[in-house]
């Protein structure tokens, strides 16, 4: 009798490549002086995550800024199937940098970041970044973005229960990092 062959969908290998690629010893090289904390830089995972996503039949494509409906830019990032009919895209809500009077060196500065961030976050690479950071030992308040999700992600009996738990009046009594986890717990 033959054997039948049956071929993983891409989100069966995507899963495969996250949970491989999660298990890696990655190092982290960059440093934030300022606020006192490492970061993933880009050619501290790029190149291995294509290693491991052409291993499991995947392609990292971005990233690329596409306009809303709306007006809003988007920052977007795609994992294609090898095939090319398939793809799993990541879409963030375009933010720029604005840390040098140059036109030209925050446009290439904005591009850098957006290239660690969106390869990160299709890597689903797990690192504490400014968001956890504090300035000068005072706790950063969630921020506007931040509130707006929970809200979208919670309905008001357990942001309830939320506020209580942290002991906080209001979300944006919140800190960063508590805001951050209560997010990631809800989409995970």
């Amino acid at each position: 009798m033959a054997d039948i062959k049956v071929e993983k969908s891409m989100f069966q290998r995507y899963a495969e490549f996250k949970v491989e690629f999660g298990k890696l010893p990655l190092k982290k090289s960059g440093r934030n002086d300022y606020q006192k904390y490492e970061y993933f830089e880009l050619s501290d995972f790029s190149n291995i995550a294509d290693e491991y996503l052409l291993k499991h039949g995947l392609v990292y494509i971005g990233p690329s800024w596409v306009r809303g409906e709306d007006g809003t830019m988007w920052v977007t990032a795609r994992i294609y199937d090898l095939s090319g009919m398939q793809y799993i895209e990541f879409r963030v809500e375009e933010a720029k940098s604005e840390h040098s009077s140059n036109p030209i060196q925050n446009a290439g500065g904005t591009i850098t970041y957006w290239k660690r961030y969106m390869k990160s976050l299709a890597c689903d690479l797990i690192e504490n970044d400014e968001v956890d950071a504090v300035d000068n030992g005072k706790e950063v308040k969630a921020t506007a973005k931040q509130i707006e999700l929970i809200k979208n992600l919670y309905d008001e009996e357990n942001i309830s229960k939320m506020l209580e738990y942290y002991k906080v009046q209001k979300l944006e009594d919140m800190s960063v990092k508590n805001a951050s986890d209560v997010i990631a717990r809800k989409k995970k």
